[in-house]
């Protein structure tokens, strides 16, 4: 584990704990075309992250795809 590890993974995870409020307030309104275009983004990051050995990092960026996921599929809805 790399120093630049443990600092991705924390910048993924205070990213995540900042989208909580959004997460928890079914009033709020993402448009959809930035929830999967950051969503896509993420997706290939966390392919990125993992081929480099940055386990943590991907983790950390997996958990804002799945935060923009649910984001846009309660958009849809």
């Amino acid at each position: 584990m790399t120093w630049q590890d443990l600092v991705l993974a924390a910048g993924g995870f205070v990213i995540v704990a900042s989208l909580v409020p959004t997460l928890r307030n079914a009033a709020a309104r993402v448009p959809l075309s930035t929830s999967v275009t950051l969503g896509t983004v993420l997706t290939i990051y966390v392919g990125t992250f993992a081929s480099l050995g940055l386990w943590l990092a991907a983790a950390g960026t997996a958990a804002q795809v799945g935060c923009w996921a649910f984001i846009a599929a309660r958009r849809r809805v």
